[in-house]
């Protein structure tokens, strides 16, 4: 079935009588995302991601609209322990700019869920013809973000509000994040440490 308009689902959270309600469906949908996340994507899955992003000479970390915050966030928590990530568009000279060196050392985390962006389609096309590792972090293996990616890390997004949930993909991106520490040992730590 199609997407509900962002429109109609505001219109339907308008009309609900009971904030209480409300308040509790949101949370019930947020723990749900949270466990049907986890059921997505095995240990393995995380574990093979992180060890790609390890192994990249550069990490490029995208995300637009809703989902730049969580390209941010991972950005500056990645960046505590590891210096070689950046945050495509980042430095507002834009997106091309930031990926005019990427090359197949590289590693390429892209962030999205439906309706996907068309700077997401471009970041992904331009890591396919470099011959850069993609991880794609979405909501659907399907998603164009997805396709061709080598690692797919899927989140749930449901949500009695009038925009997708994005509470298990910062989630999941903050066990990656764990993964990676975990991963980096002491040199990792001793990069937290000086921080």
């Amino acid at each position: 079935s199609a997407p509900v308009p962002l429109a109609a689902r505001a219109e339907d959270l308008v009309k609900r009588r009971s904030a209480a309600g409300l308040v509790h469906d949101a949370f019930a949908a947020h723990g749900a995302n949270l466990r049907a996340t986890e059921a997505l994507n095995a240990p393995a899955d995380l574990v093979e991601a992180a060890a790609l992003l390890a192994r990249a000479r550069h990490v490029h970390v995208a995300g637009f609209r809703s989902c730049r915050p969580l390209a941010a966030g991972f950005v500056y928590q990645y960046r505590l322990f590891r210096p070689e990530v950046s945050m495509v568009g980042g430095a507002g000279l834009g997106f091309e700019l930031d990926l005019r060196g990427l090359g197949p050392r590289d590693a390429v985390l892209l962030i999205g869920f439906a309706p996907y962006s068309r700077e997401s389609a471009l970041v992904a096309g331009v890591a396919a013809r470099t011959g850069a590792s993609r991880i794609a972090i979405a909501d659907s293996e399907l998603a164009p973000i997805a396709l061709g990616a080598v690692r797919v890390l899927r989140f749930a997004q449901a949500s009695p509000s009038f925009f997708p949930s994005v509470a298990a993909a910062s989630a999941l991106l903050e066990t990656l994040l764990a993964v990676l520490l975990a991963r980096g040992g002491e040199t990792a730590l001793r990069r937290l440490r000086a921080a």
